[in-house]
């Protein structure tokens, strides 16, 4: 009975002092987020969501049906973005590609990028992009589309 008290006793003692290499990890990054002011000064979207990506949906458009967009984005900032209007009776079909470099806003939870429609603002989210008017504000879902870019 000794024996088996103190057999538990220990391993006890050896569980309860080790970490596991997540916890030293972890404890890694917070301490690599803690020396580095730079990030420490980014907005929380760019740190804390995994933005980097493809997405791909239908944006709305004035004189079509919609514009078929596929925007990949990295974390160096460059895009490509593939846009095509959805043909109707009186458009043709119209494709165009851009890539370059996009910009994010003051608060760190949007990008604004050239597109087919003139400057493209895009509001970033787990997992996907929302459209944004020229005031910043969210362009209104229509029934069967709500706008946004979902990520591959």
């Amino acid at each position: 009975m000794k024996n088996l008290l103190l057999i538990m006793l220990t391993f006890l003692l050896f569980t309860s002092c080790k970490t596991t290499e997540e916890d030293n990890e972890a404890n890694d990054r917070m301490e690599e987020y803690a020396e580095n002011p730079q990030r420490e000064n980014e907005p929380a979207p760019r740190v804390s969501l995994d933005w980097e990506g493809t997405y791909s949906g239908v944006l709305p458009c004035e004189d079509c049906t919609g514009i078929e967009t596929y925007l990949t984005i990295e974390e160096d900032l460059s895009y490509e973005l593939v846009q095509r209007r959805v043909k109707t009776i009186d458009t043709e079909s119209e494709e165009k590609e851009t890539s370059g470099t996009f910009s994010w806003n003051g608060q760190g939870t949007a990008i604004s990028l050239p597109a087919l429609e003139g400057e493209l603002s895009l509001e970033i989210g787990e997992f996907y992009l929302i459209p944004l008017d020229s005031n910043g504000n969210e362009i209104p879902a229509e029934p069967g589309n709500n706008f946004r870019l979902l990520k591959q």
